[in-house]
């Protein structure tokens, strides 16, 4: 159970580097799950596992919960989750990515 001062106990990361932060429809990488094994057990069980491509779907506004899309399925989180899911962003590969193509 949470006691007061717990939450000082936790890593501090960045909070532009968590699912929270992504724009929807941008793509991730899992870097980093921020809590116990429980909390990476029951992630897995979603198919939310280090090293997976994430893509945020949206997320209701108010505090609501976060939808990401993994392999094909969609699964929402609570903030409290997505906060704890660390992710590293990826460039969108139908983007056009720097000077390829480009004419001398």
């Amino acid at each position: 159970m949470w006691g007061r001062g717990m939450a000082s106990a936790l890593p501090q990361h960045a909070a532009g580097d968590t699912l929270l932060a992504l724009r929807t429809g941008e793509m991730a990488r899992i870097a980093e799950i921020l809590g116990g094994p429980q909390l990476e057990a029951r992630l897995g069980n979603m198919g939310l596992r280090l090293g997976k491509q994430v893509t945020k779907a949206g997320a209701m506004p108010a505090g609501g919960p976060v939808t990401v899309e993994c392999d094909g399925f969609r699964v929402a989180l609570g903030r409290g989750i997505a906060g704890r899911v660390r992710v590293e962003p990826l460039q969108d590969p139908s983007a056009p990515a720097g000077r390829e193509g480009a004419k001398p």
